[in-house]
């Protein structure tokens, strides 16, 4: 680190993973929308389509009114791969299915789509292992427990990662591990709704690749990555210590554990060959001030934002601005857009 400018060595990013499982009338394209969203604006995405087929009136967890049927699901999750997926080094839209959880989403549902990502080569994603209230639902609905479910409807595999992955036991771990199976820890999701503690560095352990993800502006109001590094750490430490969860194994499950968890080899890690995206971050604030280790500065003193960031070797954020976007415009935008619905269901 520069003392004088107080500049941060780099660190590598991953591509971020967006989950859309709503399609109410009139955004039917919104996964789309947001391919074309993150074209424009020179990012990287695993967009995924996620869906919801078991509603209330079938014992399922969602409101009747946002299920779709089997065949709506699995045509869209075509299309949509063969209209916005790329494959190989350098991707910068990959699409994903990702059926939402045992409780939303019918078995056949499940099994269909994991047929269909085979085929079609593609990741797949959905929350499993979150509570224990869904651990009872799968051992009163499937008569098995979380990771047998997951084995029954051909998903325990490497093309697979789950959100959250709390309440497994030693045998389930040792599993995943095997199979290659993925986990993105949402710590401060868990922290939230008081869901538990992920078991990450044991998952780890046994072969598990370990990512980070945030479960939504509903579950993390900002979805603030750095953050939710700093929050990982911490959490992670309550369960094993300060010892075997450094600042250095926290920010490798935000990078390269994040990209294997995408199915990603050519991201999550500086080194030749690899895509040049990189974050900078400035320690020159006074809340930095004295700090002799930049790394673990960069969590324990709670750095909010990048300077700098750049994809594939172009600047996409340049002194904490967002190339080629107008926030404050688009931050109006969106607050209209939200009155507007609040006043609808007033």
């Amino acid at each position: 680190m520069d003392q004088q400018t107080g500049k941060l060595s780099w660190h590598p990013v991953g591509p971020p993973a967006d989950s859309t499982v709503l399609f109410p009338n009139g955004l039917e394209q919104g996964i789309d929308v947001q391919a074309d969203v993150v074209r424009s604006l020179g990012m990287r995405a695993t967009l995924t389509r996620g869906s919801m087929s078991l509603g209330e009136e079938d014992g399922g967890l969602p409101p009747q009114r946002t299920v779709q049927d089997a065949e709506t699901i699995l045509a869209d999750s075509e299309r949509l791969i063969g209209a916005h997926h790329e494959r190989g080094d350098g991707a910068f839209v990959q699409i994903g299915l990702a059926p939402c959880s045992p409780f939303s989403v019918t078995t056949e549902v499940m099994r269909d789509t994991a047929v269909l990502a085979e085929r079609l080569d593609v990741r797949l994603h959905t929350h499993l292992a979150e509570t224990l209230d869904e651990e009872d639902f799968c051992r009163e609905t499937f008569g098995l427990r979380t990771v047998d479910y997951l084995e029954s409807v051909g998903w325990l595999s490497d093309r697979t990662w789950l959100a959250h992955g709390i309440h497994f036991d030693d045998d389930e771990i040792s599993r995943l591990g095997a199979a290659g199976t993925a986990v993105a820890h949402c710590a401060t999701s868990n922290m939230r709704l008081a869901s538990g503690i992920a078991r990450a560095v044991e998952l780890e352990q046994a072969g598990v690749p370990v990512g980070l993800g945030v479960d939504g502006s509903a579950s993390n109001d900002g979805s603030n990555m750095i953050q939710e590094v700093s929050q990982a750490l911490y959490l992670q430490r309550l369960r094993y210590g300060a010892a075997a969860v450094t600042p250095e194994r926290a920010l490798g499950w935000a990078t390269a554990g994040s990209a294997r968890a995408l199915g990603r080899s050519d991201i999550g890690v500086l080194a030749p060959g690899k895509q040049a995206d990189l974050a900078m971050f400035t320690l020159d604030e006074l809340r930095f001030s004295g700090s002799h280790d930049p790394v673990a500065a960069l969590l324990l003193c709670g750095a909010e934002r990048a300077d700098r960031v750049m994809v594939a070797g172009r600047w996409r954020v340049v002194d904490g601005r967002i190339e080629g976007l107008d926030v404050p415009q688009l931050i109006a935008h969106h607050s209209e857009a939200a009155r507007s619905l609040l006043a609808r269901h007033a």
